[in-house]
């Protein structure tokens, strides 16, 4: 039998995402601009909780999203494939002193984003 898909329609996605911050000032929705490295995937029916992670607060967002999915599709849907993956998005945190005052900036993603509040000198220089 042959599917067509308009017969898909009524499906979606639904992600769940977490971010491990270790209070670095960043504003991590800037994350989702850039790309970094896949360090982890699996796929299938059903995915389990990632434990014994080296960064224990990976296994904690893991057991948390896999929850929350359970809480809001398990008695409503039917849940038809899980994915789950680790990536690893570079970000580098520079200070700098400009005219005796302390600025900083970031460097984000594999695409080199650079994120900054206060840059001091906005008329005459930028940051490349």
């Amino acid at each position: 039998k042959l599917i067509s898909p308009s017969s898909f329609s009524n499906r979606k996605n639904s992600i769940a995402e977490y971010v491990v911050d270790k209070n670095s000032g960043f504003p991590i929705y800037h994350l989702q601009e850039v790309t970094g490295k896949e360090i982890f995937s699996d796929e299938n029916q059903v995915v389990y909780p990632i434990v014994n992670f080296p960064e224990p607060a990976i296994d904690q967002g893991s057991k948390s999203c896999i929850a929350q999915h359970q809480m809001q599709f398990a008695s409503s849907s039917r849940i038809l494939r899980q994915k789950q993956t680790i990536e690893l998005i570079p970000l580098t945190k520079v200070d700098y002193d400009w005219r005796g005052k302390i600025y900083s900036f970031y460097v984000f993603g594999k695409e080199n984003k650079v994120y900054t509040e206060d840059y001091p000198g906005k008329c005459c220089c930028s940051v490349m």
